[in-house]
Formats: structure tokens, C-alpha cells, sequence
């Protein structure tokens, strides 16, 4: 099924100033999070703050799921509440940090593909980060995938791609 198909399916009408792109994915959400993470750069400065992070999203049942998530980039005024708004009117749930380093691992091109230099991708499922909300994200290049946490205000650019999974009862 193409992404034209999908998106008339679903009825997700793309905001003025967005772009929407789909991607389908397996993965676990059974995995341990240091298996999750596996692939990742672990020297950079980030690192042990995503694994402080790991404790938030518990493993889930061991089984490998397949599913098409939705991502959104808004090209102005862009943040993580106003995609998490468009996604809630249209029936979307959240992307655990596990299906968005799926992504990362799966689509080695996803920047290449969605015509960027660096592609980050973050999951709409937040978490706790230093006492304030955060957010998990994989950035991309064609030669590096980095998997991290940050402030839910670092996501306020054009240059994030917001996810969100679409339910069993849509698919």
C-alpha cells in the first residue's frame, strides 16, 4: 500500500506548512532498553543520560510487531505539542522510543530520502529528563545514527520529524 493510500485511508489531512511521510517498521517492544539502544554511538555525551531514561519505558511483551508510523514536519512553528495536537484529532497514539530507534536502525537513508543532510525523528511518548519533560529521538545521517534524550524545547524547530503510531483498529 502506498503512502497516497495510507493517508486517504486514515483521513490525515496535512496541515498547511507540514509534510507528512510513513514508514513501516519491525521491532520488539519486548527487548531490554540497552538492546534498543544497541547500534548507537555509545561515547557521545548523551549516552548515559538516555540509559538514566531506560526505567521509564519498560519492556513490553516479547514479540516482534510490524506497524506503519506516521512522521510530521511542520516547516514553521513547529513543536512537539502542536504535532501531538494534529495526531490526537486524528486518532494517532504515541511511538515509544523503541519504535523510533527502529527507525533509525531500518532506514539507513532516511535522510536521503526525505531529501535532508540530517534527519531526527523524535518519539511523541515523553519522559522524565532532569526533573523537566523530555524526549527520546534518533538522528540520522547516510553514515551515523545517534539515538538520545533531550528537552522537550530542543524538538521546537523545523528540523525535527515528530512520530506516532497508528492503532490496531485504523491499520
Amino acid at each position: 500500500m502506498n503512502a497516497n493510500s495510507i493517508q486517504e485511508r486514515l483521513r490525515l489531512a496535512t496541515p498547511k506548512g507540514a509534510q507528512v511521510h510513513f514508514v513501516n517498521i519491525t521491532y520488539n517492544p519486548g527487548c531490554e532498553w540497552i538492546e534498543a539502544l544497541s547500534g548507537t554511538d555509545k561515547t557521545k555525551q548523551n549516552y548515559p543520560e538516555l540509559l538514566k531514561v531506560g526505567d521509564q519505558f519498560p519492556p513490553g511483551e516479547k514479540k516482534n510487531i510490524s506497524e506503519t508510523i506516521v512522521l510530521i514536519r511542520y516547516f514553521r512553528l513547529s513543536s512537539l505539542h502542536v504535532a501531538t495536537t494534529w495526531a490526537v484529532r486524528h486518532g494517532l497514539q504515541m511511538t515509544t522510543p523503541r519504535e523510533v530507534f527502529a527507525i533509525g536502525k531500518q532506514f539507513p537513508r532516511l535522510n536521503a530520502d526525505l531529501d535532508q543532510e540530517l534527519t531526527c525523528v523524535v518519539a511523541s511518548q515523553t519522559c522524565k529528563y532532569r526533573g523537566y519533560g523530555g524526549a527520546c529521538f534518533c538522528w540520522r545521517t547516510c553514515d551515523e545514527l545517534r539515538m538520545g534524550v533531550g528537552h522537550i524545547s530542543d524538538f521546537d524547530t523545523d528540523e525535527h520529524w515528530y512520530s506516532f503510531g497508528i492503532p490496531e483498529n485504523m491499520r
